[in-house]
């Protein structure tokens, strides 16, 4: 962490690649989904939709139901392009920008933007599998607790929702491992690319503190996060409201992504150490 702090040109050029991404692809989505709202606005009126309210559930359950029946078409055919145009446009800003990050640490790291780009690529896809694993499970839970006109069973529903939630987090936490060491391991040792997503699962000498700094870098992930939600309710009872708070919620948003990417990087950074620390392990 030391390291990183020291070198706050590391984090610009993190943040650089991370916007540089991050800004126009929240700019382009935010653009279809206003264009979608535009277009769809009479028909979501007609089905209820300042009718919805949170304190009268089932009315806004059947609401939801409506508005999102008007909205899927408009929804599917817009991600159809969108989903692929952002993937491939994060893969390509992480290759070349994580590379840049990397060699600026270590110069000594091989120029290999192309191999991240891939392993950010097959990262992308691992995530859309899991993702359609947990949407399917979901669907199957909401069929499987419903009976026919009867109310369903709410409680059966929402453990099977904790049940699969819980499980695919677990899945993905394996799968995320892989995909982040894969690409360290691919530099670092020059293997190929199948050679280093199998390597990414062999436990190392320092594996277990590594894990150890995961761990700790997660859970204040986790405190910046839960700080980051109090601070953004702070100003509500301060009586701040209009362009004063929406300046203080972009604040505090640009504040907690800067600190989670210095983060990302100290993540790095330690993983880079225990290796040069047991090169031949």
């Amino acid at each position: 962490m030391r390291a990183c702090w020291l070198r706050p040109g590391l984090l610009a050029r993190e943040l650089a690649w991370r916007w540089g991404y991050g800004v126009p692809a929240l700019l382009l989505t935010a653009y279809e989904c206003w264009r979608i709202y535009q277009q769809a606005r009479p028909a979501l009126l007609a089905a209820g939709l300042r009718k919805f309210s949170f304190t009268h559930v089932n009315q806004s359950a059947f609401i939801l139901a409506g508005m999102m029946q008007v909205l899927q078409p408009a929804v599917s055919a817009v991600a159809m392009w969108l989903l692929p145009l952002l993937g491939a446009g994060w893969a390509l800003a992480f290759g070349f920008g994580r590379m840049a990050v990397l060699h600026r640490y270590a110069p000594e790291l091989p120029r290999k933007p192309w191999h991240l780009v891939a392993m950010q690529a097959l990262r992308l896809g691992a995530l859309a599998v899991t993702l359609t694993l947990w949407w399917r499970s979901i669907q199957w839970a909401a069929f499987s607790t419903s009976h026919g006109g009867q109310a369903p069973d709410l409680t059966a529903y929402f453990g099977w929702v904790l049940l699969f939630l819980l499980a695919f987090c677990a899945l993905w936490t394996v799968w995320s491992w892989v995909f982040y060491a894969a690409p360290l391991l691919l530099l670092l040792e020059g293997r190929s690319f199948a050679a280093s997503l199998v390597q990414s699962l062999r436990p190392r000498p320092w594996s277990a503190r590594l894990a150890q700094a995961n761990l700790g870098i997660s859970l204040i992930r986790l405190m910046l996060a839960l700080l980051s939600i109090a601070l953004s309710g702070l100003p509500v009872p301060l009586g701040l409201a209009g362009l004063g708070l929406y300046l203080w919620w972009t604040m505090v948003t640009v504040l907690y992504l800067v600190a989670s990417a210095f983060l990302g990087m100290v993540r790095q950074g330690i993983f880079l150490q225990l290796w040069k620390s047991a090169p031949a392990a």
